[in-house]
């Protein structure tokens, strides 16, 4: 228990329950007016015993270590990935947020964070949406707990989430790439033959891959859940994954995992970052990992234009994340809009006929 000076005013603090609470007397920082902040805080703790007070007023501190175990262990339990990302989002927040409660915050400390991540980290408009997706979560946990009854967000303005670094890969810098990958690292170029050839994603379901959800004879692989809405999927090998699996399954009869750690046995590889941007300088082709996905998913879109297929292949739910992954060339929309118009002309003469 205590007060301290700030701004020019008495603000006390004290633990309860494992939490620090922080709060302003409205009382002028001056000795005449020690006693009477010390009996406002003893008021204010007793309020907080008695369950009297409307909003606890908890440190962002606290609250942010609560909230990312939560995300940790209950809300994304099963999608560590998001759980990971919404974490670093929560650790800049707390460079600026250190010393202030829940309770104090607004939306105009919102737009000061935006402007805080976007002039000192420099980040891109992508990683400030998903820094607010993280933040809205917060603040709704926040809301649930009676920490606060402010929306935080409430007429933010969110930056576009288009990711500009999508990449599709063409045929001859797919051949560069996986050229380089194959003197690099045998798995890395296995990893992303699979991805592109069958639109998994690489970290959640290749990596994570097991030798008995592959069925050889039937031609078939079984992908697990790997997110919160997917329910799994079985897709049919192509060829060339086919003889990719049987290999790797061959050369490690003892693993239970398609792509068995060579560090840790018993354990599946965890990334092969540092093997890709080796690639990627000796390939000089630009890309990410999940570029292997978006190509898979516009070439398919390309050759099969059923958009309910290549949704249950890429593990989606709804058409709505589909579009994200393919990316439409101007001569498919000259010819989409050629088509367009003759079905358009033909249904005229009918008419008229």
């Amino acid at each position: 228990m205590g007060i301290r000076k700030r701004g020019g005013t008495w603000h006390y603090q004290f633990q309860w329950l494992g939490h620090t609470y922080y709060g302003t007397t409205g009382l002028e920082a001056t000795e005449r007016n020690r006693k009477a902040a010390l009996e406002f805080e003893a008021k204010e703790h007793a309020r907080l015993k008695a369950g009297v007070t409307r909003f606890d007023r908890i440190a962002f501190p606290d609250a942010a270590a609560e909230f990312v175990t939560w995300l940790r262990d209950v809300e994304y339990r099963d999608r560590k990935s998001t759980a990971d990302r919404y974490t670093v989002s929560i650790a800049s927040m707390l460079e600026l947020w250190v010393g202030r409660s829940i309770e104090s915050l607004c939306p105009g400390d919102v737009e000061q964070y935006k402007m805080y991540r976007l002039t000192v980290h420099k980040v891109k408009g992508i990683t400030l949406r998903h820094d607010l997706d993280a933040l809205a979560i917060l603040n709704r946990y926040c809301r649930k707990m009676k920490w606060t009854a402010v929306d935080w967000l409430e007429e933010v303005k969110k930056p576009s989430g288009e990711a500009v670094r999508m990449h599709i890969l063409t045929e001859e810098e797919e051949a560069a790439y996986f050229k380089a990958a194959k003197e690099i690292s045998p798995d890395l170029y296995d990893l992303g033959r699979l991805s592109i050839l069958q639109g998994c994603r690489h970290n959640s379901e290749l990596l994570t891959l097991r030798q008995d959800a592959v069925d050889l004879v039937n031609l078939k692989l079984h992908i697990r859940k790997a997110k919160r809405h997917d329910r799994g999927r079985i897709l049919d090998l192509t060829a060339e994954a086919a003889m990719i699996l049987e290999r790797r399954i061959k050369e490690n009869p003892e693993s239970i995992w398609i792509f068995p750690s060579d560090r840790k046995s018993g354990d599946h590889l965890k990334k092969l970052q540092a093997s890709h941007d080796h690639a990627v300088r000796d390939s000089g082709v630009r890309c990410v990992m999940y570029d292997w996905r978006h190509t898979f998913a516009t070439r398919f879109a390309e050759a099969n234009p059923d958009p309910y297929a290549l949704a249950a292949i890429l593990g989606h739910s709804g058409l709505r994340s589909v579009m994200c992954y393919v990316h439409v060339q101007a001569d498919q929309m000259k010819q989409g809009m050629e088509k367009f118009e003759a079905a358009r002309t033909r249904k005229k003469l009918r008419i008229v006929g």
